[in-house]
């Protein structure tokens, strides 16, 4: 079981016509520490995730080093810490020693921050707007992925947040048995319409 929507969620609203979304975005209102989680009941200990979100910031708090942040959890390890700071960068703390710049933001543009977990393999790329921006990233050993989420940790910066998702990846031989078993069926049916 996935989750479709996200679990929790505090100090965020559902609003129409914000900037640069063309449908509804979850806006947060209220100042301090607000989240949307998402969290399935389980933790996963194998498979390939994709948790992705398209996210804005509104507006700055111009006191506040740390704006925002995607907070992916894991059982027993370190988080996956993407935090988005007052200088307008991207920084990912992770199980790597030190903190790693990945880009910057802008106010009023919409960015999509893909991350892709493979569990598998104890590893984890990053994506902004398409481009990898992290590759091969460790993760702890045989750590299980339990809960992501966007948080305001601190005072009244105004972020929007929409298409937030969890997804498992089908594996590469999962995808080719489905692809062969529609092959065989369709095979099927031409040799019984030649008959």
């Amino acid at each position: 079981y996935m989750p479709d929507r996200p679990y929790d969620q505090s100090g965020f609203v559902v609003s129409n016509g914000v900037s640069g979304f063309s449908s509804q975005a979850a806006i947060v209102t209220s100042p301090g520490y607000q989240y949307i989680t998402l969290y399935s009941g389980d933790s996963y200990s194998a498979g390939i995730h994709r948790i992705s979100l398209d996210w804005e910031m509104l507006e700055l708090d111009g006191s506040e080093p740390l704006q925002s942040a995607l907070d992916i959890q894991f059982v027993n390890g370190p988080s996956i810490f993407v935090r988005y700071g007052l200088d307008q960068t991207i920084v990912i703390d992770d199980a790597s020693p030190g903190l790693t710049n990945v880009g910057t933001y802008a106010v009023g543009q919409v960015y999509e921050f893909d991350a892709i977990v493979n569990l598998d393999l104890d590893t984890y790329n990053f994506f902004i707007d398409g481009t990898q921006v992290l590759n091969s990233r460790p993760i702890d050993m045989n750590d299980e992925l339990r809960n992501a989420g966007i948080l305001r940790p601190f005072g009244t910066a105004t972020i929007a947040v929409d298409n937030m998702q969890w997804e498992i990846i089908p594996e590469p031989s999962s995808l080719i048995l489905v692809i062969l078993g529609f092959v065989g069926v369709l095979a099927a049916k031409i040799m019984n319409a030649r008959k």
